[in-house]
C-alpha cells in the first residue's frame, strides 16, 4: 500500500470513529454495546424541538391599561369603557402616555411568567379592536407603565386617522 492511501485510510478512520463517538454521546436511548453485560435503557422517544402552541387568548377578564399617544383628548377613556363593556379589566385609570406623539397604536404585553398568554390576550386585542396593531414586549423602556395590567394598549395617531376616535 502506498503512503498516501495509507493516510487517507487513517484519516477516513478516524473520522468515521470520531462520528460513532459523537452520535453515541448524544443519543441516550442507543442500546450499549453488545457483551457489555448492560441492558439498553428504555425511555421515551424523544420529540422533536417545536415549540407549544400559543394558549387561547382571554377574551374576558384581562387587565388592561389604556394610554393616548396622541392630542386628541378623551380616548383613552371612550377605548378602556367599550373593552371595559366587553369584560376586560382596567389596572388603572385611562392615561395619557409617557411619550406623545405616538404614530403607530401598539398592543404592549407584559414579559413574566405568564408571557405566552399575555401575548395570546394582546394579539386577540389588536386583531378585534385595532385593526391588526402591532403588539410587542412591554421592555424596559417603561418600567411604571401597566405596571398591574397583562397588556398595555398605547394609542397612536393611526387609531384617530382612521376614524376610531
Amino acid at each position: 500500500m502506498s503512503p498516501g492511501i495509507g493516510r487517507i485510510a487513517v484519516v477516513v478512520a478516524l473520522v468515521a470513529g470520531g462520528i460513532a463517538v459523537l452520535t453515541a454521546g448524544f443519543n441516550t436511548s442507543a442500546p450499549a454495546p453488545a457483551g457489555s453485560g448492560s441492558h439498553p435503557t428504555t425511555s421515551p422517544p424523544a420529540s422533536p424541538s417545536s415549540p407549544s402552541p400559543a394558549p387561547a387568548p382571554r377574551k374576558t377578564g384581562v387587565s388592561i391599561a389604556v394610554y393616548n399617544g396622541t392630542s386628541s383628548a378623551g380616548i383613552a377613556a371612550q377605548v378602556q369603557q367599550t373593552l371595559q363593556h366587553d369584560g376586560y379589566l382596567p389596572a388603572q385609570q385611562p392615561t395619557n402616555s409617557p411619550v406623545t406623539p405616538i404614530n403607530k397604536t401598539t398592543i404592549y404585553y407584559r414579559n413574566d411568567a405568564n408571557a405566552a398568554q399575555n401575548r395570546s390576550d394582546a394579539q386577540y386585542i389588536a386583531h378585534k379592536y385595532f385593526k391588526d396593531a402591532r403588539v410587542e414586549k412591554l421592555g424596559d423602556s417603561f418600567p411604571s407603565l401597566a405596571k398591574d395590567a397583562s397588556v398595555a394598549i398605547v394609542l397612536g395617531q393611526d387609531y384617530i386617522a382612521a376614524g376610531s376616535g
